[in-house]
C-alpha cells in the first residue's frame, strides 16, 4: 500500500534512510516536531520521495538533530 495509507511507517522507516545517507556518527536523528511533519504529509512517491526528503535534511543538519523548520 503507498506510504500516505501507512504513515506509522515512517517512525521505523526514517532512522533506517538517515543513516544509510549519512556519513557522520552518531547519525542525526528527527526531533518529534519533524516525525510529526513528516507523518501529516501525503507522500505521493511514496518510500522514494521520504528518501529524497531525509537525504537533504541529512546535508542540510550539518551534523545535529533534524528539527522542523
Amino acid at each position: 500500500p503507498p506510504l500516505r495509507y501507512r504513515v506509522e511507517d515512517i517512525a521505523e522507516l526514517a532512522p533506517l534512510l538517515l543513516a544509510a545517507h549519512s556519513t557522520r556518527r552518531p547519525v542525526p536523528r528527527l526531533l518529534p516536531g519533524s516525525l510529526r511533519a513528516l507523518s501529516s504529509l501525503d507522500w505521493p512517491g511514496n518510500v522514494r520521495e521520504l528518501e529524497a526528503v531525509l537525504a537533504e535534511a541529512v546535508t542540510r543538519s550539518a551534523g545535529s538533530d533534524i528539527a522542523q523548520e
